[in-house]
């Protein structure tokens, strides 16, 4: 060839290569779809799948450029030396791609500050990677990543430092999922899972310091497997973090020379491995978590000294914690161990690096917990939570679950499961829930001196017969802070148990009560016996027709509860019982808030509230004396046939209550306020005072009962009797008051006898009712106030047909009558007065109208000191059809009608009396003979002054009868009347007159006056008797 020739060959050559060189055609950002190196700073944006690529894809020469995969692949052919993105730049980012069968799937080389991001790298290249992060290419973080690989590590950073791994996979089939290897620090991996089928999960290796593993999981499948694996790497902090293999090596494995590292709250886990392995490694601190192995020890140390390890829960079957004989200086405490057939295998011997199972806090010493500690002789006499005392404290090798040498002077009485519990004067602590027991007693107490806090767990049963959360039959358990569901009984104290307290517990109970006197069906029982003395303070329960809290012991003190219940709120058998600050809900139509069949019991400040029968029950007591005060008693009894606040019901086999106190409580909503009923005819002897009653039928209902006292009580009614009395005998009523919308205030009916009202206001229908043999009945209103009606037809201010009604003291008004006698003798009114305006209708056996009325054989009553005004057209004081009563000091007022009526009546007395009447009669004797009118007056402006109409030998002596504009006194056809004494005065018309029959009258030492006529006219009547006098 010549030269010219190679000249032209040279050139073009020369030519060629600079047509080709980078610098002449640089990469330009945007969209892309092949493979290339990226020399210029920006986005790419891969537009297509890339295949069959031998060699690297993305080669990045320049800092901050983004390659954006949109989602595609690159797919290569596992050729040597192929990557599918590599950089040695800094801010590279790798971004929403799948990279597969390169060698490394991304590649950072001493390239810092990068991002890898929604990245897939699959390499089943022979040790090749997911994401190589290698030689000081720090700063870079890996972001909802995931590598795969067969025989290399899946994410492996390598001599570098500060990368964070968050939320991303790794997973390996021979090697590591997650690797960080030599000199690799201050790296993180955050909520990552590192997968590995015969290496390690995760693993820090030779020199990998200060790193931290957070919230991140790390398994290995094979039988060679560790969890998570640190060799010689110090410094690192795996936190709430688990590492498991369960085949494998160990959970976790610190590995020669792995020091000064921290482990906190997390999970070491293996079947047949160790949990936890400690390897030749020293000062590591294990805080938190939980270690176990089902078929080795859990917690195993080899030749490691100088580290702690506390607050683990530790569980195997086999071993929970081997110490080496080789493994010095190192502390165990706060830790949980149990379902271990050894606790501690310590083999390391006795010299001055002994290994300690305990710590001290202010003298104290603190331990671990064994699950054995409840049938161990070890007491906790301090009730700090640590064992002190007892006769094989300290825990030690005493026990057959501690092999070798130390002991622990503090093991923790923590309980993790049910357990008898036999060793006098020790508190336990359960430490976590028992969510599922099928037993029959979960803590079974038979020692003296115990308190079980149960610290706010639950413990849940199987709800059969004879089941029971705790059970006692000691002196001074404390059962406190505890959950408890599904037991026959929550808690069950069984004699001769006493002196306990039942504190501070939530307990549920759906299992249906059974006979009382029985734990089944009631949440908190206290049974059968003498002088208990226990507390049951502050607990919540809710049951399903079970018994909130059934006692039938003496002298405990049940406060501060709340029970919300289908089934009896309260029930009590026993006697000297304290119920106070209760709150106590039971909607039910068969149940009460509290049953008491005991005596001499406390209630106090308890709120009852119901929704269908009683707030209070006291049922069959015996020598029953209670104080019953300061509750509220509230209920909706709707639909409810019976529905009561207090019912009170006795039976004369169990005797009678006396004495009892029923004071300051507030009753509204229920039918009944207070029903009292006692079949055996008992005196009652109890008080009730100021008492609040609100009730839609009846506020105080006594039935069979007396001897009682009410004092104060205001009773409201809406339908019923504000008070109720029959067959009840010898109580008083002082200063209440009684109200019924629509019917009597006070109805005292069925042979109640001997009862007092004083001061006590009724209002209603009828304010007061005594009927149907409700005799020696008291009412004296103590001139205090006013029994004011509603002025309607047939309401009556006192209703009598009673033997010996006794009225006193009372001003009635507003009635259309104030006092009505109905077959009513023997009474005595004194002191009353009456006012009505009422229209009486004209039947003279009515009793509207009239201010008082005495009808129908009202005999030997006696009216004294009174005054009775009807201001329409009723008379004052009317008699009808009754004989032998007593009109004393009185007077009788009527505006239309009579001041003073006696009508078909006979032998009755009217003595120093008034009788006034406007436009009628002052004294009015109608039909009636035999009876007598001394030293009274009738009085009248348009009638009669004494009118005696068909009246027959009737005496009026020492009496005076006025007229303004009629006769002073009038005899029509009335006969045989004996007038003496008298003086009769008319301005318009005769001082006295007879005519019509009006025979064989003495009038005798009489006047006779009228200022315009005469002072005597007799007309059509014959053999009048005159003699002295005046006309």
């Amino acid at each position: 060839m010549g030269l010219a020739k190679k000249t032209r060959h040279l050139f073009l050559f020369f030519l060629l290569s600079l047509l080709l060189s980078p610098a002449l055609f640089a990469s330009t950002p945007g969209d892309i779809s092949t493979c290339q190196t990226l020399d210029t700073a920006g986005t790419y944006t891969l537009t297509a799948d890339i295949t069959g690529r031998s060699t690297t894809c993305f080669t990045v020469t320049a800092a901050d450029v983004v390659i954006d995969g949109q989602g595609h692949d690159i797919n290569g052919t596992n050729a040597s030396g192929s990557f599918g993105v590599y950089s040695t730049v800094s801010g590279t980012t790798v971004r929403n791609i799948r990279i597969n069968n390169l060698v490394h799937g991304v590649y950072f080389l001493g390239a810092d500050g990068g991002t890898i991001l929604n990245v897939s790298a699959n390499s089943t290249y022979t040790d090749g990677t997911g994401m190589l992060i290698s030689t000081s290419a720090n700063f870079n973080q890996i972001i909802n990543s995931s590598g795969t690989t067969i025989n290399g590590r899946a994410i492996y950073i390598y001599s570098s430092s500060s990368c964070n791994i968050t939320g991303s996979n790794g997973t390996s089939t021979e090697s590591s999922g997650v690797f960080l290897s030599t000199n690799s620090l201050n790296n993180q991996i955050i909520n990552s899972n590192g997968n590995s089928n015969t290496g390690p999960g995760c693993y820090l290796y030779s020199g990998s310091n200060y790193n931290r593993v957070i919230n991140s999981s790390c398994a290995a499948a094979g039988a060679l497997g560790i969890g998570i694996l640190l060799s010689g790497s110090l410094h690192n902090n795996i936190t709430n973090s688990t590492g498991s293999a369960p085949i494998g090596q160990a959970g976790i494995y610190l590995y020669v020379s792995s020091n000064y590292n921290q482990l906190a709250d997390s999970t070491a886990l293996s079947s047949t491995g160790y949990g936890l392995y400690l390897l030749n490694s020293l000062s590591n601190n294990i805080t938190g978590g939980f270690a176990s192995s089902n078929y080795n020890t859990a917690v195993n140390l080899t030749n490691a000294d100088l580290s702690i390890l506390r607050n683990i829960t530790i569980n195997s079957s086999t071993t929970c914690i081997n110490v080496s004989a080789t493994s010095g200086l190192n502390s165990f405490f706060h830790n949980k161990l149990y379902n271990c057939s050894t606790y501690v295998n310590n083999r390391k011997t006795v010299d001055a690096n002994l290994n300690m199972f305990n710590t001290s806090v202010g003298g104290t010493a603190q331990g671990n917990y064994y699950g054995n500690i409840a049938a161990v002789a070890i007491g906790d006499l301090s009730g700090d939570g640590y064992g002190d005392s007892g006769a094989v404290y300290p825990y030690d090798s005493g026990e057959a679950e501690w092999v070798g040498w130390g002991a622990d002077y503090g093991p923790i009485m923590n309980l993790y499961s049910c357990a008898n519990i036999t060793m006098n004067n020790t508190f336990y602590f359960l430490a976590s829930d028992i969510p599922s027991w099928t037993g029959l007693t979960c803590f079974n107490i038979t020692a003296e001196n115990i308190t079980l806090d149960l610290q706010g767990h639950y413990i849940n049963g199987s709800n059969t017969t004879n089941t029971y959360g705790v059970y006692s039959n000691k002196f001074n358990t404390t059962i406190k802070n505890g959950i408890i569901s599904n037991f026959a009984s929550g808690i069950y104290f069984h004699k001769p148990a006493s002196n306990g307290l039942i504190l501070n517990n939530t307990i549920y109970s759906t299992f249906l009560f059974g006979p009382t006197d029985t734990p089944n069906g009631s949440a908190i029982f206290s049974g059968v016996g003498a002088y208990t003395f226990h507390r049951i303070i502050n607990n919540t329960i809710y049951t399903n027709s079970s018994i909130g809290i059934q006692v039938g012991t003496y002298n405990n003190n049940i406060s501060g509860n709340f029970i919300n219940s289908t089934g009896t709120g309260m029930f009590t058998r026993g006697q000297n019982n304290r119920w106070t600050n209760n709150t106590v809900y039971v909607s039910s139509a068969s149940y009460p808030s509290l049953n008491l069949y005991g005596s001499y019991d406390t209630v106090e400040d308890n709120t009852l509230l119901q929704t269908g029968i009683n707030g209070i029950a006291l049922l069959e007591s015996f020598s029953d004396t209670y104080n019953i005060t300061q509750n509220t008693i509230e209920a909706n009894c709707t639909g409810a046939s019976v529905c009561t606040g207090v019912r009170i019901w006795y039976s004369g086999i169990w005797g009678t209550q006396t004495g009892s106190r029923y004071s300051n409580n507030k009753i509204s909503g229920y039918n009944y306020g207070i029903y009292i009923f006692d079949p055996g005819l008992l005196p009652g002897r109890s008080v009730f005072e100021n008492n609040t009653i609100t009730a839609e039928r009846y506020g105080i209902w006594i039935e069979n009962s007396g001897g009682n006292n009410f004092t104060n009580n205001t009773i409201r009614v809406g339908s019923g009797y504000g008070i109720y009395l029959a067959n009840s005998t010898n109580s008083t009523f002082v200063r209440n008051s009684a109200s019924s919308n629509s019917s009597f205030g006070v109805l005292v009916s069925g042979n109640s006898t001997f009862n007092k009202f004083n001061s006590t206001y009724a209002s209603g229908t009828t304010a007061y009712n005594l009927s149907n043999f409700a005799e020696n009945n008291t009412i004296d209103c103590g001139s205090s106030f006013i029994l004011n009606g509603t002025n309607s037809t047939d309401t009556y201010g006192i209703y009598s047909n009673s033997f010996n009604t006794t009225i006193l003291n009372c001003r009635i008004e507003n009635y259309s009558t104030g006092i009505f006698f109905n077959t009513a003798d023997n009474g005595s009114i004194d002191n009353v007065t009456v006012y009505t305006s009422r229209y009486w209708d004209g039947d003279g056996g009515n009793g509207n109208g009239h201010g008082i009325f005495l009808t129908t054989s009202a005999n030997f009553n006696t009216i004294s000191n009174s005054n009775f005004t009807s201001n329409k057209n009723g008379t004052g004081i009317h008699i009808y059809s009754s004989s032998n009563n007593n009109i004393t000091g009185s007077t009788g007022t009527s505006n239309t009608r009579n001041g003073i009526s006696l009508s078909i009546s006979s032998n009755n007395s009217i003595i120093n009396s008034t009788g006034t009447s406007t436009s009628n009669t002052g004294i009015l004797l109608y039909i009636s003979s035999n009876n007598q009118v001394i030293n009274s007056t009738g009085a009248s402006t348009f009638g009669y002054g004494i009118y005696l109409l068909s009246g027959l030998n009737n005496s009026i002596i020492n009496s005076t009868g006025t007229s303004t504009f009629f006769y002073g006194i009038c005899l029509y056809d009335s006969s045989n009347n004996n007038i003496t004494g008298s003086t009769f005065t008319s301005n318009n018309n005769y001082g006295i007159y007879l005519y019509y029959s009006s025979n064989n009258n003495s009038f005798i030492n009489s006047t006779g006056i009228s200022r315009t006529r005469y002072g005597l006219f007799i007309s059509d009547s014959l053999s009048n008797n005159i003699t002295g006098g005046f006309y």
